[in-house]
């Protein structure tokens, strides 16, 4: 069989065909890094899952038998399953008005596993198997409503994911249960270079420099679910990171950005973008117990130093903040808020020291007197829950300012970030 698959498959992706269908399992997930190409085979088991589910339903005389289809959300699901199995096998994918479809004689039901309302779609089914995608960032209870539907004979789940934290209900509840004859749950866990048959050298080493250290690498490179502990920027070095501002090159551009707070630090920060390609903290003015007219001032100031119109990528937790910038007159705009996004991003440019702190920065004062700048304790301060796996919402008022900003001129230049790459 082998020799048969290795011109198309890895090694480890082979080893999971060969699970799918030689081994009796109610739930098989496909664990482990970026890039490994685990949702490409998963995609080929779910189009065999179909075949078999519509035999089954023949000898059963079934005319209309279900298969659930599960992932994050429309988007992702059609992303990361649909437009790849559509653009690699020509099957035309139909959806009916109900937002469902058929395939080799079953109908595929969507479950958006997102958020709690994916429930209803699937609740009181009787479903012959299912295909979760990014089943670690599947709300619990959807995930398990999906086991539960799943009743027919031969029933079967098939799942991809990241690593997350090892206190995650995916692992503690189903992935550390792998080898109990009762549960009969089949995991396969993936490395990056397991994929070496695919990926460049070149490729492989460019993508292990951009995770950085630490729990991000262990990851989303190693497959590991590990425990994210210390620093969240581990690679941040003052000697290295921080530049005096008459070594500034060039700026093509100037970008604000706002994260707003009262009893916590609100911010503003200015991110220049040199003409080198690299990004520079060029401003900061983070400040307690101040209203939004406070900010207004800020705002008017860094048009003053940087020019008129410049965007300010602003946090949506207060969009009447927003409206009030736009009021003065300030070029306010949404920001994207994907956290674990923006963090591997910045990690990486961090690393690379392609994201650099004017030294001077740190000494900001306002006009009485008093510092403005919190950015040396956040990048120092900012670390992970090591119960959760997330970052601890603290020492991030400056650092959330920023990632604002790099995410949006990331988006801007339609870069990817390492998580979006992982689908594509």
């Amino acid at each position: 069989m082998k020799g048969n698959l290795s011109n198309i498959y890895t090694d480890k992706q082979i080893e999971a065909i060969k699970a799918y269908t030689n081994e009796d399992f109610k739930i098989m997930i496909l664990s482990g890094a970026v890039r490994t190409g685990k949702t490409v085979v998963d995609n080929d088991i779910f189009l065999m899952e179909l075949l078999r589910v519509s035999d089954q339903a023949k000898r059963e005389r079934i005319d209309e038998p279900i298969y659930i289809l599960g992932g994050v959300s429309s988007k992702t699901i059609a992303n990361n399953v649909l437009n790849p199995i559509e653009n690699r096998l020509h099957l035309p994918i139909n959806f009916d008005k109900n937002g469902s479809f058929r395939l080799f004689g079953v109908k595929v039901v969507l479950a958006y596993t997102g958020t709690e309302r994916g429930v209803g779609s699937i609740r009181g089914l009787t479903a012959y198997g299912a295909y979760v995608n990014e089943a670690s960032l599947a709300v619990e209870n959807v995930f398990n409503e999906i086991n539960q539907r799943v009743s027919k004979a031969n029933g079967r789940i098939i799942c991809d994911t990241n690593p997350d934290s090892p206190s995650h209900w995916l692992k503690q509840k189903y992935i550390d249960k792998a080898g109990d004859e009762d549960v009969r749950i089949r995991v396969i866990n993936f490395k990056l270079d397991d994929n070496r048959k695919f990926l460049s050298e070149d490729y492989i080493k460019q993508l292990k420099a951009s995770y950085g250290s630490g729990a991000l690498y262990d990851r989303a490179i190693l497959g590991l679910w590990t425990s994210a502990e210390g620093a969240v920027y581990v690679d941040w070095y003052d000697d290295e990171n921080y530049i005096e501002r008459a070594d500034l090159p060039q700026m093509k551009r100037y970008i604000a950005g706002v994260d707003w707070g009262y009893k916590h630090y609100g911010s503003i920060v200015v991110i220049g973008v040199g003409v080198d390609g690299r990004y520079y903290l060029v401003y900061e003015h983070s400040k307690q117990l101040k209203p939004i007219s406070y900010w207004i001032e800020v705002g008017e100031e860094v048009e003053r130093l940087f020019g008129r119109n410049i965007p300010f990528i602003c946090d949506t937790a207060r969009t009447e903040h927003i409206d009030a910038f736009s009021d003065a007159g300030l070029n306010a705009q949404y920001a994207d808020k994907k956290v674990d996004e923006g963090i591997e991003i910045m990690a990486s440019l961090i690393k690379r020291r392609e994201f650099l702190c004017v030294r001077d920065v740190l000494t900001s004062r306002d006009q009485s007197g008093n510092s403005v700048s919190i950015f040396e304790d956040n990048i120092h301060g900012y670390v992970w829950d090591d119960k959760t796996g997330k970052v601890v919402k603290d020492h991030d008022d400056s650092l959330d300012a920023i990632r604002y900003v790099i995410k949006d001129i990331m988006n801007n230049k339609n870069i990817k970030s390492v998580t979006q790459m992982l689908f594509s």
